[in-house]
């Protein structure tokens, strides 16, 4: 959204499948109010031709309000990508317009090969009708039939609903905490695994409801628990830009030596309007 990280333009927790904390975006282009698509209209698959990757690389810019060069997507590599093991998948609207995309990569480490999805969008006017699952489970079709039985990607921990999408929705597991990830301040990812072969259950139920309750409004980071569960909590909204550096630290703090020790981020669960909690459990497996 690589960050599922898809953009809801209309809330300020924007962000990428995956996608990566960035500079500032320019102004959202201007979309026809009266066009709204539904899923009933949408056809989702891989894409393959050159014409599909100008598209995309155009959808991805508007959508993200995206004008420096050095954050647009380049079709021309997506072409490339895809003629060498790499996939893409898109969803068309029943006029034809592409208004969802992800793409990802062979990715290879001591474990074996695996799909590296770097990013996903979806247009403004199609958001919020699960058109996000459906991309990941195109993917996720579409790495099987090449073999591959994990998927991966990456981040941004602060964002609570991508943490949400990604480890209680899909049911993919925070493996590694990476610090500055792009490069940039700021730009801290939290990595995830996919058990594509059979996906794993989420782990939403191993707190009482009335706990989580009773954590709702913690600072950024506190920590509840010890032994092998832990909870760490998160805003449910994206901070101020102003506060956020120091949201991003708090959080770190936390997560970047738990998961060192070898705690995996199974669930990232609501505890009332303003708050989450992360659930970290202890894996006998350290990357």
């Amino acid at each position: 959204m690589t960050t599922l990280a898809i953009c809801a333009k209309k809330s300020a927790t924007c962000s990428k499948h995956s996608l990566h904390m960035l500079p500032a975006m320019a102004p959202s282009p201007t979309f026809a109010p009266e066009r709204r698509v539904t899923v009933d209209d949408v056809w989702v698959g891989e894409l393959g031709l050159p014409a599909d990757f100008h598209e995309a690389a155009a959808l991805y810019g508007e959508t993200f309000g995206y004008t420096d060069p050095n954050l647009t997507l380049n079709p021309l590599l997506l072409t490339a990508l895809v003629a060498n093991g790499g996939v893409a998948v898109g969803a068309r609207a029943d006029d034809g317009a592409l208004v969802g995309f992800a793409y990802g990569f062979v990715g290879r480490d001591a474990g074996g090969p695996y799909l590296y999805s770097q990013a996903a969008v979806v247009a403004p006017d199609a958001q919020g009708q699960g058109l996000g699952r459906r991309l990941k489970e195109a993917q996720r079709k579409a790495a099987l039939g090449r073999g591959l039985t994990t998927m991966r990607w990456a981040y941004d921990p602060l964002l609570c609903r991508n943490a949400y999408f990604n480890l209680t929705v899909l049911g993919a597991r925070g493996v590694a905490y990476r610090q500055d990830f792009y490069g940039t301040p700021g730009s801290d990812r939290m990595i995830v695994e996919w058990a594509l072969g059979r996906p794993r259950r989420p782990a939403r139920d191993l707190v009482e409801p009335a706990l989580l309750r009773s954590l709702e409004g913690q600072a950024t980071g506190t920590v509840t628990g010890a032994g092998e569960l832990l909870l760490v909590s998160v805003p449910r909204a994206m901070p101020a830009v102003d506060d956020a550096p120091g949201e991003r630290r708090s959080l770190r703090a936390t997560l970047a030596p738990a998961m060192a020790h070898g705690y995996r981020a199974v669930a990232c669960v609501p505890t009332g309007e303003r708050s989450a909690v992360y659930l970290l459990r202890k894996c006998e497996v350290v990357r």
